[in-house]
């Protein structure tokens, strides 16, 4: 079984319709450098267009609940970017409150952990970092019990 970020991810990335908004995929922040590399990680298709892509970021992990439970608190940040535009991360953002709102996942490095929406920005300056593409930010809390 896959640990909860691999979870969150493949449900992401497994969506067709989602996939279909987003066809640049997701990139974990993690793994990017630590400037976030700029314009040369933009995934692009073969003829050099920006393709629509979005970043994840996990963000700290707090306790939550009773001590006797070990529940924690998490929080995940989706960045959803376009070069054309918002309306194509609007219909996207539709579709990963769809996937991730008020949903419970197992994996296993979880006994049970529960996605919540918390916060959108849709009314963010585009990113000069990565060429100045449109973007649009989300996050979910993730509320999890470790096995």
């Amino acid at each position: 079984m896959a640990t909860i970020r691999e979870v969150l991810k493949s449900t992401l990335s497994d969506d067709a319709a989602l996939s279909g908004y987003l066809p640049g995929g997701w990139l974990d922040r993690d793994v990017l450098p630590a400037d976030g590399g700029g314009a040369v990680n933009v995934p692009r298709d073969s003829s050099d267009v920006v393709q629509a892509f979005g970043i994840i970021r996990w963000r700290s992990t707090l306790a939550y609940g009773p001590q006797q439970i070990g529940g924690e608190r998490q929080f995940i940040e989706l960045y959803l970017y376009d070069e054309t535009g918002n309306p194509t991360i609007d219909l996207a953002v539709s579709r990963i409150k769809t996937l991730l709102h008020d949903q419970y996942h197992s994996a296993s490095d979880r006994a049970l952990a529960h996605t919540l929406f918390v916060q959108h920005m849709d009314d963010l300056p585009p990113d000069d970092a990565i060429g100045g593409l449109a973007v649009q930010f989300s996050r979910y809390q993730v509320i999890h019990m470790r096995t």
